[in-house]
């Protein structure tokens, strides 16, 4: 070949690749700016019954005790450091990732202006979770976080949720580039991120356990030991300054038993007492003999249960919880896509948003079936056939992380609210194996017939 000629397909196939990565750079704009649009529509234009509820009233008095005092405290006697007589309890009820986010905003008295701040940074963050995703899954171009009505209605609520949601997709996005690269750094931003998820919400307390056999499956012994290591020295890095904080500075009686608490209210089936409706979601309110139990109690209790009715539990617990987790409706909450009660929403007004409720809504299930499907599919022998390396690679980090997430919730209280994190992770796994099946299909039509043979 004449080098000339040579030299002109070079070029042909750089401005090909540039024009491939200027069409992906759009696409990833207006997927952004759809999702930021409408997370910011939608925190502007709902007015809630009540901002400061629930958990985020604890939240709240953690922000507002540390600006007031340098204390970790969910204490609600706040006065002016100068008129109180002893400071605050310091305390590990909660983690301290979400009140530390709301430290620069924090007022007291709360404010208006205090809480649009917070919702209008939530929404940024959540918008930057598209992006992340869109890192994640880039061969597959997910457009769908940036339409899902449960990660965009979170945002108009003082929520753990969008914070955690963007941790746990900057999580998945740099283990799923650590195993395709092995590259030192990622494996150590991802145990950075896994600790800041931990920070947050301690759900993903123990997935480092579950997430170290994958990377001796993806790649060589030694490489898989110096990237184990990497990951848990990020982890530790993050993580370890809280628990030493806590090991010097809280007494027993100010820890957390949520753990506890969790799997205790998680043994109702149905989340309810007795299959009250009018119990649903508040089964301990309606059980005259409920009380908090230590961990022996609690297990003990759910123990009894299983020899008393032990078809109804363990369908319980196999199927109705995972179905419960990844289900549409909030269940302690409003309903719907709603975790507190409010008086007007985008959802309830807007023909766009209601359009997108009901497109998401209708294939919610489907996109459930299907990326479950494909976690458990992408650790057949087979599925190399299907999916690329990367892609592999990817499926299975993910599969771990959504099997872990289920695991946790089985054993506790499997609240949708509790998997809407897990959404654009689900909303990936969906995508892949749409694409392969796409692929599968296209591959058959295109086989050339062949003639049976004839005696």
């Amino acid at each position: 070949m004449r080098p000339g000629r040579q030299a002109l397909e070079q070029i042909d196939s750089t401005d090909s690749a540039v024009g491939r990565n200027s069409t992906v750079l759009l696409l990833l704009a207006g997927i952004f700016l759809v999702g930021l649009a409408m997370r910011v529509i939608m925190v502007d234009k709902t007015e809630v019954d009540s901002s400061l509820r629930g958990d985020a009233v604890q939240n709240y008095f953690y922000a507002v005790n540390l600006k007031n005092y340098g204390i970790y405290s969910m204490d609600g006697n706040i006065r002016l450091p100068e008129t109180r007589d002893t400071p605050p309890n310091p305390d590990s009820h909660r983690p301290p990732g979400y009140p530390f986010f709301l430290y620069p905003f924090v007022d007291f008295p709360a404010t208006n202006a205090m809480l649009w701040h917070v919702v209008l940074a939530q929404a940024v963050i959540s918008a930057l979770t598209v992006l992340l995703a869109f890192m994640l899954y880039r061969q597959f171009l997910p457009g769908w976080t940036a339409l899902s009505p449960h990660l965009v209605a979170g945002n108009a609520f003082l929520l753990t949720e969008p914070l955690f949601t963007f941790f746990l997709v900057a999580m998945a996005m740099a283990l799923s580039r650590a195993a395709g690269s092995e590259s030192p750094s990622w494996f150590l931003a991802a145990g950075a991120l896994l600790g800041c998820t931990m920070l947050i919400r301690p759900t993903l307390s123990y997935l480092l356990v579950f997430l170290l056999p994958v990377f001796y499956l993806l790649m060589a012994r030694k490489t898989a030991t110096r990237m184990v290591l990497l990951t848990t020295l990020g982890c530790v890095i993050v993580y370890s300054p809280w628990l030493i904080r806590n090991t010097v500075s809280v007494t027993d009686e100010h820890t957390s038993t949520k753990a506890i608490d969790s799997i205790h209210l998680g043994m109702y089936p149905d989340v309810t007492y007795q299959g009250n409706p009018k119990s649903y979601g508040h089964a301990d309110m309606f059980d005259p003999e409920y009380e908090t139990r230590d961990t022996a109690a609690v297990f003990r209790e759910i123990g009894r249960r299983f020899r008393e009715e032990p078809g109804r539990h363990a369908y319980w617990y196999l199927v109705g919880k995972p179905i419960y987790l990844f289900s549409w409706n909030v269940v302690v909450g409003m309903g719907d896509v709603f975790v507190y009660p409010v008086f007007t929403s985008p959802y309830h007004e807007s023909r766009v948003f209601y359009g997108s409720h009901q497109f998401m809504y209708w294939l919610h299930w489907p996109l459930m079936t299907v990326a479950l499907a494909v976690a458990i599919g992408v650790w057949f022998p087979g599925s190399r056939r299907y999916l690329s390396d990367s892609q592999q690679a990817a499926g299975r980090i993910l599969s771990v992380i959504i099997g872990y997430f289920l695991l946790v919730h089985v054993v506790g209280l499997p609240l949708p609210r509790y998997g809407f994190p897990t959404r654009p992770l689900m909303y990936g796994l969906a995508l892949l194996g749409i694409v392969v099946a796409v692929d599968i299909i296209r591959s058959k039509r295109t086989q050339p017939y062949t003639v049976p043979a004839t005696n």
